[in-house]
């Protein structure tokens, strides 16, 4: 009875450990994070927090240096405000908006906040955005990515590296 229970809690946290891995095969990839570092793990991927202060002062440099730049919820009020929408359509990288439900409209556009944007217009069942702007041609590439339940957070993971790897 000892083995069995020994057994089946082994199960299950090998069950819990596989779902912070995320399957992501491709080029390394470098991400600056402002907000909450992923508590998802791949060898081939590497988190580095940065304050919205520092890609604001030095967005060029960050361009540079990093593949991507990765919003989180906990820094969506802040990085939301009038004096970041400026950031965002000249920093020439991708940029992602992780578990935005309103997209990156609150970001981008200015006199709009997160806090004052209706979710119920921007509501299209999209968890995450990857944005690209150009600031040269003035355009912009928008990606939506979808989640249907918390367990698909690693194959979710694994589409948005694979996006960034292809740009």
């Amino acid at each position: 009875m000892k083995k069995m229970v020994i057994l089946i809690l082994g199960l299950i946290m090998l069950a819990a450990c596989s779902q912070k891995n995320v399957s992501y095969e491709g080029t390394p990839l470098k991400i600056a994070v402002i907000g909450e570092i992923p508590e998802y793990d791949n060898d081939r991927v590497t988190f580095e927090e940065i304050s919205l202060e520092k890609f604001k002062e030095d967005s060029a440099h960050i361009a540079k240096n990093y593949n991507a730049v990765m919003i989180t919820p906990l820094a969506f009020d802040k990085a939301s405000k009038d004096t970041y929408s400026a950031v965002y359509h000249k920093a020439n990288m991708p940029i992602i908006f992780f578990d935005s439900k309103k997209r990156h409209y609150p970001f981008v556009e200015k006199g709009m906040s997160y806090a004052s944007a209706s979710s119920d217009s921007f509501n299209d069942g999209s968890h995450t955005t990857l944005y690209v702007s150009d600031a040269k041609t003035n355009e912009e590439e928008i990606w939506t990515f979808l989640l249907e339940n918390d367990d698909d957070l690693p194959a979710l993971y694994t589409s948005i590296f694979e996006k960034i790897e292809a740009l």
